[in-house]
């Protein structure tokens, strides 16, 4: 990347910014001496790289801009279980245990109180389903 580096070239550090190279000793493993603004120097590969066992170079010939994505939404699996009372021409209502379904049976229209379990996927991660209205499953770890 730097073969063809000489005195007075003008490049870029990730973390200094740019410098100007003062010094090229081809006997040394950092060959590259490169001096910055305030009073900061450091030596580098033929590759650009401050340590030799980085698996990328911190040196360049320009700015590199590099753009922070956002922390991506994972999505993840989630396992519940807990009681529901369904009910003729309503929407079922979860409980967390059997006596809160019991003791929430007795609208119009009440089917029954089953046991469930369910696995839910495409959950983003982080969500709780604690503030969900009519969800009041408990959360497997």
């Amino acid at each position: 990347m730097f073969r063809d580096v000489k005195v007075g070239d003008r490049v870029w550090d990730i973390r200094f910014g740019y410098g100007r190279v003062h010094l090229i000793d081809p006997c040394s493993a950092w060959p590259i001496k490169v001096e910055f603004s305030g009073d900061a120097s450091d030596s580098y590969t033929y590759a650009g790289k401050q340590v030799t066992e980085d698996i990328n170079p911190t040196l360049f010939w320009d700015e590199i801009v590099i753009k922070v994505p956002e922390k991506p939404v994972r999505l993840v699996e989630r396992t519940f279980e807990g009681w529901v009372n369904l009910y003729d021409e309503m929407q079922p209502y979860f409980h967390p245990n059997q006596d809160r379904a019991t003791g929430s049976a007795n609208k119009p229209g009440h089917l029954g109180s089953f046991s469930v379990k369910m696995v839910v996927s495409g959950v983003p991660e982080g969500f709780t389903f604690s503030k969900v209205e009519g969800w009041g499953l408990n959360e497997l770890a």
